[in-house]
């Protein structure tokens, strides 16, 4: 967490149930899932694979996902009751992730990786 006492992630999901209040800056809730897409600078991924790890973990961050779109590689981390995270998926091409707990989202990699690099064999097209 920052010196303010909060991250910013670049996706993070809420259920209906646990929005945080529309006004609020900061949320004392923690989100159902966190994305963090891996930066390329080995300093900046180190950080997502590790540091933002315990963060997310300490916060109650239930759902931690780090994807690095360079490698087309998912991480997919569950916490545990023991409040450390567990890998319970992950993938490169040709995978459908289902979250339990998280009814209606899926995620179909070889769409996601056909919108990061369009240029690819078996791209769908561009980002629109």
């Amino acid at each position: 967490m920052s010196k303010l006492g909060g991250r910013k992630p670049d996706i993070c999901v809420y259920t209906a149930g646990e929005l945080p209040e529309a006004d609020a800056n900061l949320s004392g809730r923690p989100p159902a899932l966190v994305v963090e897409v891996v930066s390329p600078r080995e300093v900046d991924e180190w950080t997502d694979f590790e540091i933002k790890n315990r963060e997310y973990a300490r916060h109650g961050v239930r759902r931690y996902w780090l994807v690095e779109p360079t490698q087309r590689f998912i991480v997919c981390l569950e916490l545990g009751p023991e409040g450390r995270y567990t890998m319970f998926v992950s993938g490169r091409e040709q995978v459908e992730i289902r979250v339990t707990g998280l009814d209606g989202l899926a995620l179909d990699l070889s769409d996601l990786w056909a919108q990061v690099d369009p240029s690819r064999p078996g791209a769908q097209g561009e980002i629109s």
